[in-house]
């Protein structure tokens, strides 16, 4: 934790170690169209492993992964 915050400092360029100027993640809310995709990848992985689905049931992890990967990118990038 103090190392964020050293590096945080150091490159806002306070320039004092001790202010309490930090930077800020500015999040963003996806779009609708990149939740309901998330959400439909989520299902699948998650209906994949009750039942075989071709490619997903062998796939699961990393279908849901895709499906969380694209809600961090939504929240990170602007208009996604």
């Amino acid at each position: 934790m103090e190392l964020i915050t050293i590096m945080s400092v150091v490159s806002c360029g306070c320039g004092n170690p001790f202010s309490q100027r930090r930077m800020q993640m500015k999040l963003t809310p996806p779009k609708a169209v990149t939740f309901w995709i998330a959400v439909v990848l989520g299902l699948l992985a998650f209906l994949g492993t009750l039942v075989a689905i071709p490619f997903v049931s062998a796939n699961a992890f990393w279908v849901m992964f895709v499906a969380w990967a694209l809600l961090v990118l939504g929240l990170l990038v602007k208009g996604l």
